[in-house]
């Protein structure tokens, strides 16, 4: 499937996975709506993010759920037409780089490391170090897999200048799930 494709059938892709919150056809969904809430606006279900599969041809509609850190997915065939295939949970998680020193400061240790930062810290009152993460998608959905082959291929071309970076301070690789 084509990304010209993909979004034109987004749409598609959302109406249908709503759908099948709004009036729910399998088990699972009725089971999942019993015990937790759909965050809604305007009394239709916020959809958090689409991840289309191309290989597979599927595509997943995350919905968050109401004071939770994990989602409501309905996985959807996209060929030849769209299809609910399955209902089901993905925790929120989050990957990223971060590194941290004591001695050197932020512009230092980016400079060491040769990457650009998404976020940094400087030392001080309530801060014990200098440092600075790299994180490819703020986005809570979709696999650690996948999130951790994005943040591979983006600190490949610096692997010789991170780890000099390991050697002079300390380097977290981080993932988060809850």
């Amino acid at each position: 499937m084509q990304e010209r494709g993909f979004a034109l059938n987004e749409q598609a892709l959302r109406e249908a996975a709503i759908a099948e919150l709004l009036h729910p056809t399998l088990p699972i969904t009725q089971q999942f709506l019993e015990v937790n809430k759909v965050v809604l606006k305007e009394r239709v279900p916020v959809v958090e993010g689409v991840i289309l599969r191309e290989e597979e041809q599927t595509a997943e509609v995350y919905f968050p759920i109401e004071g939770e850190r994990y989602y409501l997915v309905v996985s959807l065939d996209v060929e030849p037409h769209v299809a609910l295939r399955w209902t089901g949970m993905s925790a929120g998680n989050r990957v990223y780089f971060y590194t941290k020193s004591a001695e050197h400061q932020v512009e230092e240790l980016v400079a060491m490391a040769g990457v650009e930062p998404t976020r940094t810290s400087e030392k001080g009152k309530h801060i014990r170090h200098h440092g600075f993460e790299v994180r490819p998608s703020f986005k809570e959905t979709g696999d650690v897999e996948d999130k951790l082959r994005t943040i591979i291929s983006l600190l490949l071309p610096y692997t010789g200048t991170l780890l000099f970076r390991e050697s002079k301070g300390t380097t977290h690789y981080r993932e988060g799930l809850w």
